[in-house]
C-alpha cells in the first residue's frame, strides 16, 4: 500500500485530552494536514466500547471528508521519525507499528501480530469488518479474558479475508485505561 497523507482521518485516543508531542511532530513529518487530525477523549470504562467508538468515529469523519484511510494513535504513543514511517508503505490491509503492550513478551512474535496502539487501514476495508471490531475474547461463560481487544479486530479482518501485519516502531507505557 501506499498512503497519500492528505486522505488520511486521524483520531488520537485520549483519556484525558492531552497526548505526546511526538505525535504531531511525526504526523507533520509525515505531511498529514492539521485539519484532517481529531483527539477523541476516551470516557467510557470498557476500553473495547472506547476503541470501537472512536474507529466507528474516524471512518464517518473520514467517509464525510471523502478520505481514504483512517489512522489510529492511543495518546501515550510516541512515533519516531523515521522509525514509524514505514506504515505509510506497509503491504497489510490493517497495519500496526510495533510498540509496548501490556504483555510485551510474544506480542510481536508472529509475523500477522496485530496490536491497536497506533494503526491504520483503508476505510473500505474497515467496512468489511463485523460491528463490533474491537471486543475482549473470553471464555464460553464470559468469566475470564482470554485474548486481547486487538486480537478479535485482527481475527474479524482474517475471516473477511484482509491481512493484518506490523511494522517499524514507536515507543509506548501502556496506561492503564487504553
Amino acid at each position: 500500500m501506499k498512503v497519500y497523507p492528505p486522505s488520511v482521518a486521524v483520531n488520537i485516543v485520549t483519556k484525558d485530552g492531552s497526548y505526546s508531542p511526538e505525535i504531531l511532530q511525526w504526523l507533520d513529518h509525515m505531511q498529514v494536514p492539521r485539519s484532517n487530525i481529531e483527539a477523541k477523549v476516551f470516557t467510557n470504562r470498557d476500553v473495547s466500547v472506547g476503541h470501537n467508538a472512536t474507529l466507528y468515529g474516524c471512518m464517518a469523519r473520514a467517509k464525510a471528508a471523502g478520505q481514504e484511510w483512517c489512522l489510529l494513535i492511543e495518546g501515550d504513543v510516541k512515533p519516531i521519525i523515521g522509525e514509524s514511517d514505514v506504515l505509510f508503505t506497509a503491504p497489510y490491509n490493517l497495519t500496526c507499528v510495533k510498540c509496548a503492550t501490556r504483555n510485551t513478551e510474544g506480542s510481536w512474535s508472529q509475523p500477522d501480530a496485530f496490536h491497536a496502539q497506533m494503526w491504520i487501514a483503508r476505510v473500505s476495508d474497515l467496512e468489511k469488518i463485523a460491528q463490533p471490531a474491537f471486543h475482549w475474547i473470553t471464555t464460553p461463560d464470559g468469566a475470564e479474558i482470554t485474548g486481547c481487544i486487538c486480537a478479535f479486530l485482527a481475527m474479524q479482518a482474517r475471516e473477511v479475508g484482509l491481512t493484518t501485519g506490523h511494522v517499524g516502531w514507536a515507543t509506548h507505557v501502556p496506561s492503564p485505561l487504553l
